[in-house]
């Protein structure tokens, strides 16, 4: 499945949501981050919201633990292309560039603030 194509969380279609967390708030990397939180967004609403601690904290493995969890897009800071590629090709959406309050993060998505997807770059 595409992950651009399961959800729409505007809908009322529910978005399975992963955000590397330390603390709060959004963790820079992935790699590094102590924690992830996953969240079913859907209908303007953010839901089931689960944290877990990173097993692959800094030894990799994050599209198929992604997958696994049926996440359809991942919020973070930064990513490499290699991360973006991977998660591309599980039909995970990737959008960068967020820092900050996870809780406020989330409520932008479930209200359609930050697209579902990110554009990948020539090269990238």
């Amino acid at each position: 499945m595409n992950g651009a194509n399961r959800t729409d969380p505007s809908t009322g279609d529910s978005l399975t949501v992963a955000v590397p967390a330390d603390g709060q708030l959004i963790a820079p990397h992935i790699g590094q981050a102590p924690s992830i939180v996953f969240a079913k967004v859907a209908g303007g609403k953010v839901r089931n919201v689960q944290i877990e601690s990173n097993p692959l904290r800094a030894t990799g493995g994050f599209s198929r633990f992604l997958v696994e969890r049926g996440v359809s897009m991942v919020l973070m800071g930064d990513a490499g292309p290699q991360l973006k590629r991977r998660l591309a090709e599980r039909g995970i959406s990737v959008s960068t560039g967020h820092s900050g309050p996870i809780e406020k993060a989330l409520a932008e998505l479930s209200t359609r603030q930050i697209p579902q997807q990110t554009k990948q770059l020539p090269g990238d």
